[in-house]
């Protein structure tokens, strides 16, 4: 498992920071987060260690996206995973904010 959750500075942010693999178990424990987290929560996702993205944990990513009442952030995706995340029915997610903020 290469995934970490981190309370933000309010109940309505959450932070998670994915190591140097997206795993299917990965994107299985973010999905359940950002569902337990309440609408409008901003999930701020940081891809920027991860070198190898398995293609059903992005197929999963989508699938959250798709569903979710909380608001994705997803930093550090290079331009062929927002792509593949586009053909597999993500919303479109304008160009995040600079990572990280300050």
């Amino acid at each position: 498992m290469s995934i970490s959750f981190e309370p933000g500075e309010h109940e309505h942010l959450l932070s998670v920071r994915v190591s140097s693999s997206f795993q299917v178990e990965d994107a299985l424990q973010l999905g359940a987060a950002v569902a337990r987290a309440a609408p409008g929560t901003e999930v701020d996702v940081d891809f920027l260690q991860v070198r190898e993205y398995q293609g059903p944990a992005l197929a999963r990513l989508a699938e959250v996206m798709r569903s979710s009442r909380a608001h994705l952030a997803l930093h550090g995706l290079t331009n062929h995973e927002r792509r593949l995340l586009g053909y597999l029915g993500a919303p479109a997610d304008p160009q995040p904010e600079p990572w990280p903020p300050g």
